[in-house]
């Protein structure tokens, strides 16, 4: 049986590259009766690519508070596509006509992707310094890589912030102590596909 997937590669791309895909997608989504309400609503991806933007544009200065704010800003864009693209690719079907329609590139057709694990063992530790958690969880099966998605609880439409590896297990720093967070992580497959684990929250200390 042969699939389409759509490709989730984008943080090979530059920023500009980054910038450019997300509003062509955006462009591509806009008004297409294969995808009526998408998830995230078209509100939040224009909104997410204008902040990350805007950020851009007032990063190349190169200070340091503004390039952060920038990264953190490309790391809120490059999840709202994944979880864009994991909505069309739930639509579609394996359609691949339909699925090119969403603006998203996609892979060559190949046989069907092996199945991924469970994710099992999940665990939120406390690290060694103030503001700082260690997330993991056993490898999986077929994975490939890894996301690592937290943010302050109460999670507000689906806001998370995120990180990606190679490896089962992350460390996150900067977190504010005495705030609760909600964690949780998501495995990719080679095609697209991806098994989350359900949400921990735990306080920072």
């Amino acid at each position: 049986m042969k699939t389409s997937k759509i490709i989730l590669a984008f943080t090979r791309l530059n920023d500009g590259q980054l910038g450019d895909h997300a509003m062509a997608i955006a462009a591509a989504m806009t008004g297409n009766a294969n995808f009526p309400e998408p998830l995230p609503a078209l509100a939040d991806l224009n909104n997410g690519i204008k902040l990350f933007s805007d950020a851009l544009a007032l990063s190349k200065t190169r200070d340091k508070v503004k390039v952060a704010i920038k990264n953190n800003l490309r790391d809120n864009l490059e999840l709202l596509l994944i979880n864009l693209a994991n909505y069309c690719s739930y639509i579609a079907k394996g359609d691949r006509a339909i699925l090119a329609s969403s603006g998203f590139a996609l892979s060559a057709e190949s046989s069907t992707a092996k199945t991924l694990g469970a994710p099992e063992n999940f665990n939120v530790q406390t690290g060694s310094n103030a503001g700082e958690i260690s997330i993991y969880i056993n490898s999986v099966p077929n994975a490939k890589t890894y996301l690592f998605l937290y943010g302050a609880s109460p999670i507000v439409n689906e806001a998370w912030f995120h990180a990606v590896s190679s490896n089962p297990y992350y460390t996150i720093t900067g977190l504010v102590p005495g705030t609760v967070y909600s964690f949780k992580i998501g495995a990719t497959g080679s095609k697209g596909q991806v098994v989350y684990t359900g949400i921990i929250s735990k306080m920072v200390v």
